[in-house]
């Protein structure tokens, strides 16, 4: 065979080669490619994992969330019950004392017109006392001037040296 005939049969060979080389690089790039898509659709699955607990954790807290608020209300609520009846008692309290210490008030005020009557029904006793003592005392000390001067006339009437003077008594 001729050197151009083999050149030429081994031509096609040359491209058949050429055609290989080229598949091998495709097929480098194309498993190249598929370990890429299988690493990215490993990340997307664990992506998927982690969403997917990520979304049961969101779940778990949202369910969380509304125990912890209902929790919360009814704690909430009991305090406020608390603190109404601890007012209630209070104003209850407050009103019993007010009541008593009205009642007290009223109490005092009867006594002190009870006392303040008996004390002037004392008080017009005594003055009448001291009136009626007044009076005696004007009579006896009518009654002393009289007798004082009785005993003057009598003392005028019978002087004798022996018997003081009254006027000088005193």
């Amino acid at each position: 065979m001729k050197t151009s005939e083999a050149v030429q049969a081994l031509r096609p060979l040359s491209n058949w080669a050429k055609s290989i080389s080229k598949l091998e690089e495709v097929l480098d790039l194309i498993l190249e490619k598929e370990s890429v898509i299988e690493k990215g659709e490993a990340r997307l699955e664990n992506l998927t994992t982690k969403i997917e607990a990520a979304d049961k954790q969101y779940s778990s807290n949202q369910q969380r969330n509304k125990e912890v608020v209902t929790e919360l209300e009814q704690l909430y609520f009991a305090k406020l019950k608390t603190l109404e009846d601890d007012l209630d008692n209070k104003k209850k309290l407050i009103t019993a004392e007010l009541t008593t210490e009205e009642n007290y008030l009223k109490e005092f005020k009867e006594s002190s017109s009870h006392i303040k009557n008996k004390f002037q029904d004392e008080l017009a006793v005594l003055t009448n006392l001291i009136r009626d003592k007044k009076k005696e005392l004007e009579v006896l000390s009518q009654n002393l001037t009289e007798a004082i001067m009785g005993t003057q006339r009598f003392i005028g009437a019978n002087k004798s040296d022996d018997l003081p003077n009254v006027n000088s008594l005193g």
